[in-house]
Order: structure tokens, then C-alpha cells, then sequence
């Protein structure tokens, strides 16, 4: 059995982030500093144009940089979750715009320790002002993808985000999610060896939701509500329309990938969530 060097691994994708990531990656060195747990960041920088690697390399030498062609952000992360799967217990794969306080990495640590049928774990997620992102949601349906993208009308868009958010939940307990967003995704590595890394035939988008629910075949993927990341977030597939095709893209691969109508194991993980904020609801989860 391998000795793992590090408890985990956090990994970052850059592109052109100079203006932001000092502070990004000032907070998380001191919040795992404080985590008293063997660590290391990797920065995968996709050819920044604006000097992200050289400014990273510079004030912050103890994290290891690797430069990229920009492929993706799947193709980025996978870059440095190769090297965790090879001496790191965990590996967090997390977004340039989020900070987490000392506690959250070593809150879900000791989760992932205590738990070793889950294979990836969220903490909540907020924006900088507090509010909460309603990032746990079940896989989707190609209804799902249309009615928020293409048809938002607002009736019709809260019937939609009501149950495809899960927000019944109130997000108040720890709760089993068969579509966590990957912009906070901490998981096993030996999960990983299982289920594979992101597919890196999305260059964004749907990257997430392919690689939760192969994570769920080899252990359950769960939402921890004690636990907080702040997530300084912007809709990036309506700013432009380059990223809207983006994101069509990706969802075409995705279904064409999954199943469109017929997909008995979203059907399945779907309906044993929904059974389980029932149970929530009645008092009887476990």
C-alpha cells in the first residue's frame, strides 16, 4: 500500500489571473497553514498572456507552478490530479475566485477520514456578501438545461431551480448530491483511480457534472453545510457569446455522452436524493 506524502492536494487553474490570485493564494496558504495538515497547492496556468505564472512564482515559492496550453479547465486540473493521485491521500480541486478560512479543508479532511464510503465532498458555498449559491443539485434532464438557459421565464424558472437545486433542503444538513459544482470538489484519490479524471473533451462547462456522477459509482458524493468557501462568482456562459456556444457544446457532449431521455442512472441517483430530503423532511434520515 502507498505512503502518501500529503493528506491533500489543492489545485488551482489559472488564465490570466494576475490581478486576483495573490490574494486568492494568500488566504489559502494561510488557511492550511493554520490546518496543521501536509499539504501542497499546484497552480496549472493555461498560457496566461498577462504574467500569472512568473507573479506566482515569485511571491509565493513554495507553491509549484506548472504552465499549460490552455485545453481546458478539465485538462488543466487533471494535470496536477495526476501528480495527487500519486502521493496524496485527498485532492481539492477548486475555482481562482474562491477563499476558504482556516477549518474548512480540515473540516473536510477529517469527514473524508471518518467516512470512507464518500468519495467527494462540498462545503457550503456562499457569495462575498454572505448569500447563499445553490450548488448542490441533481444530475440534470435536458429540460433542466433549456428552461434555465435558453427559456428563463420566471414562473417556470423557480418551478425548475425549486427541485433541481435541491432547495427543499434548505441546505442545512449534511445530504447526499448527485451533481456538486466544480468550483469546490474535494475528493479520494483512490476514488479518483476508479472513476477516472474530468473528460477532457469539455473545455468548459459539464466538466463537473460528468465527473461527480462517475465519483458516485465508486462512493456516495455528499454536501457539507458546517463547512463554508466563498465563491466570488460570475455566470460566465451569459457575458458572451463565445462562452454561450462554450457551454452549448458542452451540454450537447453531455447528453450525447449520458443519454438525453433515457437515463436510467440520473433517474435512480435522482430519485434516491429525493428520498432522502423526504426522509429529512420527516425527521427519519440517517
Amino acid at each position: 500500500m502507498k505512503k502518501e506524502k500529503y493528506d491533500v492536494t489543492l489545485s488551482i487553474v489559472t488564465y490570466n489571473h494576475a490581478r486576483t490570485i495573490n490574494d486568492i493564494l494568500r488566504k489559502a496558504e494561510a488557511a492550511l497553514k493554520k490546518d496543521r495538515l501536509r499539504h501542497r497547492i499546484i497552480v496549472v496556468d493555461s498560457a496566461s498572456t498577462d504574467g500569472t505564472a512568473d507573479l506566482i512564482r515569485r511571491e509565493f515559492p513554495r507553491i509549484l507552478v506548472i504552465v499549460s496550453a490552455n485545453r481546458g479547465y478539465g485538462a488543466g486540473q487533471n494535470i496536477a490530479m495526476r501528480l495527487s493521485m500519486k502521493d496524496s491521500r485527498y485532492h481539492a480541486a477548486i475555482n481562482p475566485d474562491i477563499t476558504f478560512p482556516p477549518g474548512t479543508i480540515r473540516g473536510l479532511f477529517e469527514y473524508l477520514e471518518k467516512n470512507t464510503d464518500v468519495s467527494l465532498v462540498t462545503p457550503k458555498i456562499v457569495y462575498p456578501d454572505g448569500r447563499l449559491q445553490y450548488l448542490c443539485k441533481l444530475l440534470p434532464t435536458p429540460l433542466d438545461f433549456f428552461v434555465r438557459r435558453l427559456l428563463p421565464l420566471p414562473i417556470l424558472l423557480s418551478w425548475i431551480n425549486e427541485r433541481f437545486e435541491m432547495r427543499a433542503s434548505g441546505y442545512r444538513a449534511i445530504m447526499p448530491v448527485p451533481f456538486i459544482s466544480g468550483c469546490f470538489m474535494m475528493m479520494r484519490t483512490s476514488a479518483l483511480q476508479r472513476s477516472g479524471l474530468f473528460d477532457e473533451n469539455y473545455f468548459l462547462f459539464c466538466e463537473d457534472i460528468d465527473l461527480t456522477r462517475r465519483l458516485h459509482q465508486f462512493g456516495t458524493t455528499m454536501f457539507h453545510p458546517s463547512l463554508r468557501a466563498t465563491h466570488d462568482h460570475m455566470r460566465k456562459s451569459f457575458l458572451d457569446l463565445k462562452m454561450f456556444f462554450i457551454y452549448l457544446r458542452s451540454t450537447l457532449y453531455y447528453f450525447n455522452k449520458w443519454g438525453w431521455f433515457f437515463d436510467k442512472e440520473r433517474k435512480r441517483t435522482n430519485r434516491e436524493a429525493m428520498d432522502f430530503l423526504k426522509k429529512m423532511k420527516n425527521g427519519t434520515a440517517r
